[in-house]
């Protein structure tokens, strides 16, 4: 799965630095205005686009370094991003892509230089609602938040005052706290939401990979070799 949804943050994060958004604006008000990319009037930040900026600017915080958030973390840094991971274990070696890692205890300060939050952590005790409200107003207001992880590492509730009230350029949202998204919930409308039904994942290349993987897996169990994938029972994932 790492492949394809890495490819869909590295999209996400290109739709709120390139514009997209105002120009997804404009094309449904049939306006044809340059302004917005060439001479941007509007302060930075606060939901609003103020002018393009370029992957290589940003500084990048991945919650989850391995599987999907190195995938993210390598393609990112190929593009000229600063990519700092936050991982349980601290003190390990930084995965390719990463030009740092911290423990959970420096995920505060991170957040605070983010240009980036990218969260592609799995569901536990340990991150449940980790961005919450807090940590939220830690962010810049020209921050985008991005989560292909769950929705629950997501105070939704925050993120939504956080986008309508203009404290965050944007949030590409891959997953919610309830899915499917009910109807009545206001990232429907927020304009600056990305918003896809849990699809990250997806890919016409995504079954040979699963079935390449169970027959390799197959082959190791067979053979007593060490399993790939293998399920941390007491770190949950």
């Amino acid at each position: 799965m790492a492949v394809p949804m890495a490819e869909w943050v590295v999209a996400g994060v290109l739709h709120f630095l390139r514009g997209f958004d105002a120009a997804e604006g404009q094309r449904r008000a049939r306006t044809w205005d340059r302004g917005p990319w060439v001479a941007p009037t509007v302060p930075a930040g606060g939901g609003a686009f103020a002018g393009p900026r370029e992957v290589g600017e940003c500084r990048v915080c991945v919650v989850g370094v391995r599987g999907v958030g190195g995938a993210v973390a390598e393609r990112l840094a190929a593009l000229g991003a600063t990519c700092v991971g936050v991982r349980r274990r601290a003190g390990l070696d930084a995965p390719p892509g990463f030009a740092a890692t911290v423990g959970p205890e420096g995920l505060d300060d991170e957040l605070r230089r983010a240009d980036v939050v990218v969260l592609a952590a799995p569901s536990t005790a340990e991150t449940e609602r980790l961005l919450d409200a807090r940590r939220l107003g830690l962010l810049r207001p020209s921050a985008i938040v991005v989560n292909v992880g769950r929705g629950a590492l997501v105070d939704e509730e925050a993120l939504v005052a956080a986008l309508a009230g203009g404290r965050l350029r944007g949030a590409a949202l891959d997953v919610t706290a309830v899915e499917p998204l009910p109807a009545r919930s206001p990232l429907w409308t927020l304009p600056n939401v990305l918003l896809t039904p849990h699809v990250s994942a997806t890919s016409a290349r995504f079954w040979p990979r699963m079935l390449d993987l169970f027959l390799d897996n197959w082959a190791r169990w067979r053979e007593g070799r060490p399993l790939r994938n293998r399920v941390d029972v007491e770190a949950g994932y």
